[in-house]
């Protein structure tokens, strides 16, 4: 089952899977643009302003899995993965 948040809209929708972008989506999706636009992304880590914020690893649909810093940032996810699965998310 594809991860609900790869269908939300953000200013980098539409990036193909395993790429920067498609990371910078999910960034955008649960922190915000804020965070997104000034992260840096290589070997399986986020940095955010050159300090570590995330690791991450793909599922079965290539869709990544985020283990961030703040756990803040990893309930935001889970609420998120658990409120899109049944209800879209409105703007």
């Amino acid at each position: 089952m594809m991860n609900p948040i790869e269908t939300q809209h953000s200013w980098y929708s539409g990036h193909p899977k395993r790429s920067i972008g498609q990371i910078l989506h999910y960034i955008d999706v649960i922190c915000g643009l804020k965070y997104a636009a000034v992260c840096t992304v290589g070997n399986g880590e986020v940095c955010y302003h050159e300090k570590f914020f995330a690791q991450f690893v793909y599922d079965q649909d290539d869709c990544p899995k985020f283990i961030f810093e703040d756990e803040l940032w990893n309930d935001r996810q889970n609420t998120l993965i658990k409120r899109l699965d049944t209800e879209p998310l409105t703007v």
